[in-house]
């Protein structure tokens, strides 16, 4: 007991290290490409910390198989590098003990990353869409920023406002042109200004922006009879009421309702989900052979050809699934034959120099001669 718990301890460790730094890593670009896209315009910037939250399902299913594989590398790497294993196994404790420890540790990490894949990830991509769209429904005010120019839905008016009261509804120094389409280069151009204004916003109501007090000059660029008109209230349409709902992605989509639509789209994002959960011990197995290294080489000198494995079993994974998407694999073999072809490898590696191994390479070679 004391042994299972020294492993779990150093591999758990190692891992949880490598899980932070690679999360700290993800969750940096992730912020600033929220940000960005907010700095942009493209949804308020109070929507910000919630879509990053919102991401974060997807970053640890992306980060947890990794974080797994070169946190098991780098714990018993050590401890082979350390000459640790060698006391180990002088106590009777054999590899495929240390293999067992380790494949116990990487079911319960599969466990969460099968709950995280089934379940979590796709309710948190559900609650992003529905953020989003309730962005679109009250664009009108929520995009318009205090010193930048800002296009009306139809792109037909660039808005610029110099500054807004901080409730944000009170609009001051407002510069709106409205210019026509190419098809309309007939029609004049348009450019109002105002001291004030604001957005009016109801539910189920357009989003109207209205100026107070201000002068309208209308004409063509090219001859010099602007029409002026000196006005008490002007209104301009923001944004329609009735936003198109966002297309929802299949990764959206619920457990329930994939198995319920038994498409070829819906069948490989089932196999996908899947894929994430299955693959942890499965790693597990081949990162455990991989780890043992001389003391004289040091704990990273299988690293490399560790890491090309692992991406090699990524990259196989995403073609797969892919290939199911356009209907190019038969749903039956779906990705198991990747998963088994990995499994069979890992499993190669335990045996390898094993008693059950060496039996069974000469039984092989026995029923060869």
């Amino acid at each position: 007991m004391i042994l299972f718990r020294y492993l779990a301890r150093e591999l758990f460790k190692a891992q949880l290290t490598v899980l932070a730094v690679l999360m700290l890593i993800f969750l940096s670009r992730e912020f600033v490409s929220v940000l960005t896209k907010a700095a942009e315009g493209k949804f308020p910037a109070d929507l910000v910390t919630s879509l990053v939250l919102l991401n974060l399902p997807g970053l640890i299913l992306m980060i947890l198989p990794l974080s797994m594989f070169l946190g098991i590398l780098i714990a018993l790497g050590r401890m082979y590098a350390e000459s640790e294993m060698v006391v180990l196994r002088a106590c009777g404790v054999s590899e495929w003990y240390v293999a067992r420890v380790t494949l116990a540790a990487a079911v319960f990490l599969g466990l969460i990353g099968g709950a995280t894949s089934l379940y979590l990830k796709p309710w948190a991509e559900e609650q992003q869409l529905q953020l989003l769209e309730d962005a679109d429904a009250s664009a009108g005010l929520s995009t318009l920023v205090a010193g930048q120019f800002k296009q009306t839905f139809d792109g037909k008016s660039v808005v610029f406002v110099e500054k807004m009261s901080r409730d944000g509804r009170t609009l001051f120094k407002v510069f709106l042109a409205q210019t026509p389409s190419i098809n309309e280069r007939h029609k004049n151009f348009s450019i109002v200004v105002s001291d004030m204004g604001s957005v009016q916003e109801a539910k189920n109501q357009p989003s109207m922006l209205v100026l107070n007090e201000g002068t309208r000059w209308e004409g063509h660029p090219r001859r010099l009879d602007y029409h002026i008109v000196d006005f008490e209230e002007y209104q301009v349409l923001l944004k329609e009421f009735d936003v198109d709902e966002r297309g929802r992605k299949i990764d959206a989509w619920p457990l329930a309702k994939l198995f319920e639509d038994g498409s070829t789209e819906a069948k490989a994002e089932i196999q996908w989900r899947l894929a994430v959960p299955l693959s942890i011990p499965i790693l597990a197995l081949i990162a455990v052979p991989l780890a043992a290294v001389n003391p004289r080489q040091g704990k990273f000198a299988k690293m490399l050809p560790a890491i090309l494995l692992y991406l090699g079993y990524y990259v196989l994974l995403m073609s797969g699934h892919k290939a199911l998407e356009d209907g190019a694999l038969p749903a039956s073999l779906g990705l198991w034959w990747i998963h088994a072809l990995a499994a069979s490898f890992g499993a190669v590696l335990i045996m390898r120099g094993r008693p059950i191994g060496v039996r069974l390479v000469a039984r092989l070679k026995g029923m060869k001669g």
